[in-house]
């Protein structure tokens, strides 16, 4: 990768991008030839300095699997609800 000295606005910009892409930052880094740890520097780095907005959060909705006679109205039994890397699962048994 050839060395490209960049500003900090320079570095918001791409940063920015990176976020409104859809891509990953390695998928970013990798199309744009940035090393993936010099952009996470200035991502770090730039935070403190600018406003820079945060990924938008993601939310799948999966499809729910109920049992023939379970499936009128029915208090959970237990539920369950975890953040694993950023994202957000949650889990109800119904009686």
């Amino acid at each position: 990768m050839e060395k490209i000295k960049r500003t900090n606005s320079e570095w918001k910009v791409l940063i920015e991008e990176q976020i409104g892409s859809g891509l990953t930052q390695s998928q970013f880094c990798r199309e744009k030839s940035i090393k993936l740890a010099t952009f996470c520097h200035y991502k770090r780095k730039l935070a403190k300095l600018f406003t820079i907005p945060k990924e938008a959060p993601s939310f799948t909705e999966l499809p729910t699997i109920r049992n023939v006679e379970n499936s009128w109205n029915v208090s959970p039994e237990w539920s369950f609800s975890c953040k694993i890397f950023g994202v957000e699962i949650l889990a109800i048994r119904l009686g």
